[in-house]
């Protein structure tokens, strides 16, 4: 039985997906027998063109199952997402590089599915950095260390990661391990240019101005990206200005995506004073209670379009604003209100 992408949303039918599918993996009969074994599902992420849950095993292990939204006839022949991603972890693996475990890949009636075992308690490394080390300072070479580590690993390797970001990182608050997670688009190249260089300077470009810059500079050079404090300095700025680049670029899809309020950066919700935004964490995820606080102080707007801007530009600052608005309301009325929270002086 092959699924259709848009019919795999419940429970009921990842399981169904998992039963009756045919598995390409190195022991499929036993992986079949884990499944068969029961488990719980958990949804993680979707858009349009992906789908991830997370299957909770009664061993108390974890599998993760993307799903991948179906492709053109002749992508499907030469660029089949499910294969590729699975053959590229694979490889990946065995170069040695800290990789999560891919255990197989099937087809959808149109699209496809990997699997892939779960590190446990493994959270983003951008989840990790701004939800405990921003506030401990102490412990932040170290997190930079390991990152150099795996960095520079992929350098000596030759290897390409055009998508090379915290996001796709994981770490094990329990051994401090980091492991890629997403291995679509990498792949060993003859030499490494220096725009494949500016690739992995992103992580060191998010944590820009939430760690002293000398780390920085230090990792870089650690990673064997640069040869000296200068060199990686300059290294540093250009990765910087190219980001730049690309959000200017990018900023008519970004806006659209902010505003939507269907985004990893923002949830839009109706309430008696007005539709209400609110602001997502550093690492995309949606505030447990999304209500205004009576801890937040407002700045109010005569128009909507007042507040946009300050809104829009919020997520998009490098460093980060050290107090963004948490909220975004528009009144019936048409006027809006930024809030923030209250800073003790």
């Amino acid at each position: 039985m092959k699924e259709r992408f848009d019919a795999v949303n419940t429970p009921a039918e990842v399981r169904s997906l998992l039963i009756y599918s045919d598995l390409n993996a190195d022991d499929p009969a036993r992986l079949r027998k884990r499944i068969l074994s029961g488990f719980e599902v958990d949804p993680v992420k979707q858009n349009p063109k992906r789908k991830v849950y997370r299957l909770r095993c009664p061993d108390g292990t974890e599998i993760y199952l993307k799903l991948f939204a179906g492709q053109s006839l002749l992508q499907s022949v030469f660029r089949f997402y499910a294969r590729q991603e699975y053959l590229a972890a694979r490889k990946l693996e065995k170069a040695g590089l800290p990789m999560i475990r891919y255990l197989a890949w099937g087809h959808l009636r149109r699209g496809g599915f990997c699997l892939s075992e779960g590190i446990p308690h493994a959270v983003s490394a951008r989840q990790y950095f701004f939800e405990t080390l921003v506030r401990e300072p102490a412990r932040q070479g170290e997190f930079l260390s390991r990152l150099s580590e795996v960095t520079g690993q992929m350098r000596r390797l030759r290897i390409r990661h055009p998508d090379f970001h915290l996001g796709n990182i994981l770490i094990s608050p329990d051994t401090q391990q980091l492991s890629l997670a997403d291995p679509w688009g990498i792949h060993s190249v003859p030499l490494l240019l220096k725009k494949y260089r500016l690739e992995y300077c992103l992580p060191w470009v998010e944590l820009y101005g939430s760690v002293p810059e000398k780390l920085l500079l230090d990792g870089l050079e650690k990673a064997g990206l640069a040869g000296s404090p200068a060199e990686a300095e300059k290294l540093l700025n250009e990765a910087l200005e190219q980001h730049s680049r690309r959000i200017l670029r990018q900023r008519g899809k970004l806006n659209a995506r902010i505003l939507s309020g269907k985004s990893k950066f923002a949830s839009e919700i109706e309430l008696p004073e007005g539709r209400c935004s609110f602001r997502h964490t550093e690492w995309f995820a949606a505030p447990e209670k999304l209500e205004l606080s009576p801890r937040w102080h407002a700045v109010s707007y005569k128009t909507e379009a007042e507040s946009r801007g300050v809104w829009l530009d919020s997520f998009l600052q490098i460093p980060p604003l050290k107090n963004p608005p948490l909220a975004r309301l528009i009144a019936p009325d048409g006027s809006s209100k930024l809030f923030y929270a209250r800073v003790d002086s």
